[in-house]
Order: C-alpha cells, then structure tokens, then sequence
C-alpha cells in the first residue's frame, strides 16, 4: 500500500536534507539474508535526523505496525 501525499513536500525536503549527512550506510554481506546487492544503514539515520523521528512515530505509522506485528511480538522497538 502507497499513501499519497500522507506527507507533506515539504517535510520530506526536510528529511532528505537530514539524510545527506547521515552516515553509516553498508550493503549487506556476501551470502546474508540482507544481500550483497542491498543498502543497509544500521537505522543510524533516525538517531540523526529529527524528521526521521518524527515521521517514524507518525500515529498512522504507529498504528499499523502494531496492527501487523502486535499478534506475533510482545514488545516493538525502533531501529
């Protein structure tokens, strides 16, 4: 599912801004579950990026992940 505009232009300006100087970004090992081929940032970004925080506690973000893995884990945690 894609939620169109479910952010507004200009706080996503703002993350991608944030973003250009998150570091930490590594692929995935050779014969990894994470593939070789795959981006991986060790969620470093959403300890330096406000807007990554704010939008990862978004209450429609919220809601959903608990609604898919509530039934399955006893605690959700970030990054």
């Amino acid at each position: 599912v894609v939620l169109e505009r479910l952010v507004p232009p200009e706080k996503m300006d703002m993350l991608l801004k944030e973003l250009e100087t998150a570091s930490g970004v590594f692929h995935g090992a050779v014969g990894s579950f994470a593939g070789h081929h795959t981006l991986r940032n060790a969620a470093k970004p959403l300890g330096e990026s406000k807007m990554a925080q704010e939008l990862a506690v978004h209450p429609l973000v919220v809601a959903t992940v608990e609604e898919i893995l509530r039934p399955w884990c006893k605690r959700i945690n970030l990054g």
